[in-house]
């Protein structure tokens, strides 16, 4: 079976249509928050507002996990 010219452009459109609406959810999926309007408990909120006990020079922090700095 031969699509005429007409209908083979329109067939392109749309499968082209498909395939960036397809790449487009996949992409947005992949890079969104996924976290994103979730709460943080009070016990986390409390911890990020505690200073740490021990700080480190970030120079050694890097060095510790093999970085050059």
């Amino acid at each position: 079976m031969k699509l005429s010219e007409k209908d083979r452009k329109e067939l392109d459109t749309y499968i082209d249509n498909r395939i960036e609406t397809i790449l487009t959810e996949k992409l947005e999926n992949l890079i969104s928050d996924p976290d994103a309007g979730l709460e943080l408990r009070d016990e986390i909120k409390e911890l990020l507002r505690t200073p740490p006990k021990k700080c480190i020079p970030i120079e050694e922090a890097a060095k510790n996990l093999g970085f050059e700095w």
